[in-house]
């Protein structure tokens, strides 16, 4: 038989504060991408030349929308791979 045991995790409220504070960071970081961007902004975003962005593009690492666009979503996914090498 299966028995419905809950785990409580207790955390004090600095903590909680904490968690809150990094969650809420998330989600303004993804909506902040939830658009789209031309290159010369995307190339400011990134801190990269115009070369730099048009190797990625080719390479596979950033997506265009529409010629001369770039997703957000494409940026934000692209800084999350760098975040976790």
């Amino acid at each position: 038989m299966a028995t419905n045991e809950q785990e409580i995790l207790v955390l004090s409220r600095t903590q909680l504060k904490e968690v809150i504070r990094e969650i809420l960071f998330e989600r303004e970081k993804e909506q902040q991408f939830n658009r789209i961007y031309s290159y010369d902004e995307t190339c400011r975003l990134l801190n990269i030349s115009r070369l730099q962005l048009r190797y990625l593009i080719k390479k596979g690492k950033l997506k265009r929308h529409m010629r001369g666009q770039i997703s957000g979503m494409s940026i934000y996914h692209f800084i999350q791979q760098l975040e976790n090498k």
